[in-house]
């Protein structure tokens, strides 16, 4: 993980260097098919980092459906409090256990206006 954090920060500023839009993704965000939960401090530490090399959008991704709507509610709040209003934050969510909908509604309900979907689970 150390290794890829050092290797992004370059590939970032070039990019923003280039008048692009940088958004970057945390997979496995709110849980982890191979070692179950992720510890919350993990995400943010991640976050953070995303924020100070300058991303505009940090997308938290429930990579294989385990979340569930107040550890989204949680977790994204206090995500946004970390990063503050200039990073946005947008979340991909899976209905794996059904609560893809709770899930997104809580992303909602936290401040979340970003949200990848797919048009009957395809895509």
């Amino acid at each position: 993980m150390g290794e890829g954090r050092a290797a992004i920060g370059p590939v970032i500023e070039r990019a923003l260097a280039e008048g692009l839009t940088v958004r970057a993704g945390i997979q496995s965000a709110l849980g982890c098919g191979f070692e179950g939960r992720v510890d919350p401090a993990r995400v943010i530490d991640i976050a953070r980092d995303f924020a100070r090399l300058g991303v505009q959008e940090i997308n938290i991704a429930d990579t294989a459906g385990l979340a569930n709507p107040r550890q989204v509610f949680t977790l994204c709040r206090r995500l946004a409090e970390e990063i503050g209003p200039e990073v946005a934050l947008s979340l991909h969510l899976h209905d794996t256990r059904g609560l893809g909908l709770a899930n997104m509604l809580a992303g909602i309900e936290a401040g979340v206006r970003i949200f990848d979907a797919s048009l009957g689970g395809l895509g």
